[in-house]
């Protein structure tokens, strides 16, 4: 038996050697087996937990996958009428750890996105979650701290141009600078932006940027070359048409989800960002949700 196991073995070694690269016989035999690897990737897709992504207010998600949760610039306050906010109940939930968050980030301190007191309370609510940020962030947040041993889960992300990758609980964060749109009047502020590797997801949220500043930021960290599951982006930077070809050129994803919608955008400026990307969901209404 171990004869014959063993001369088979060498016979099918021998055939594969006399098939040739661009034969009929050698092509076949390259799309089986590009057909079973992809029907076994099919198979292990189909066992994986979906995705959720929720809509908490003006940039602001949550974003799921089984019993790991990552909050982004969800922990706000009502700022001013041109961004939608959360509600004080949503918020409340959020710090209680209903949602059993483990990280959340914080593109940048502005407050339509950030604010130092809710992020102090959820880190003393939720005493195994960590919340990263730019130094202006972490900064605006040591205050509260004081009274509270919870200053080793605040992570800071140097503000440096490099790429930075931070572990917890199974998630993988990589987090890098990327300008704040009009550099003219923002030119101070720290805009963070986040890919997030969740239970085989990626996910990229790059905060308040324009592609003037995003594309070279997407190029010196090589985001360009990856796939993602989902981008968050300002819809700003989804309205021209000129987007389409952007989002072609800098990155490649499943679903775009257009936020930071004020709530006053006319419904012809909605149908412009529908027309312009058929891969696209708008988060204009509290509480939306999509599943991936």
């Amino acid at each position: 038996m171990v004869f014959k196991l063993t001369l088979n073995l060498i016979v099918f070694l021998s055939c594969l050697f006399v098939l040739q690269s661009g034969s009929p016989e050698y092509d076949k035999l390259a799309d089986d087996q590009k057909n079973t690897n992809q029907k076994l990737d099919s198979r292990r897709n189909a066992y994986r937990d979906s995705l959720k992504i929720s809509y908490i207010g003006n940039m602001g998600v949550l974003i799921g996958c089984d019993d790991r949760h990552i909050l982004i610039d969800a922990l706000h306050k009502k700022y001013k009428p041109d961004y939608v906010f959360p509600s004080k109940g949503t918020v409340q939930k959020l710090i209680n750890g209903d949602s059993g968050i483990d990280i959340a980030l914080v593109t940048h301190h502005h407050k339509d996105h950030f604010d130092a007191v809710l992020v102090s309370d959820y880190l003393k609510e939720n005493d195994r979650s960590i919340v990263l940020g730019s130094p202006q962030v972490t900064e605006a947040i040591a205050p509260n701290s004081k009274e509270i041993s919870f200053s080793n889960r605040i992570k800071e992300i140097a503000y440096d141009g490099e790429m930075h990758t931070i572990l917890h609980d199974e998630i993988e964060i990589r987090a890098f600078k990327c300008p704040h749109v009009n550099a003219t009047r923002h030119r101070s502020v720290q805009n963070i932006a986040y890919i997030i590797k969740i239970k085989g997801y990626s996910v990229l949220h790059v905060g308040d940027t324009n592609w003037d500043t995003a594309r070279s930021s997407f190029k010196a960290q090589n985001v360009i070359d990856e796939k993602f599951d989902a981008v968050v982006l300002p819809y700003w930077m989804l309205l021209d048409k000129s987007s389409q070809k952007e989002v072609l050129e800098s990155l490649t994803t499943k679903q775009i989800i257009a936020t930071h919608i004020p709530p006053f955008l006319d419904d012809a400026e909605k149908k412009a960002l529908l027309a312009n990307h058929a891969n696209i969901v708008l988060f204009d209404v509290l509480g939306k949700q999509i599943t991936l």
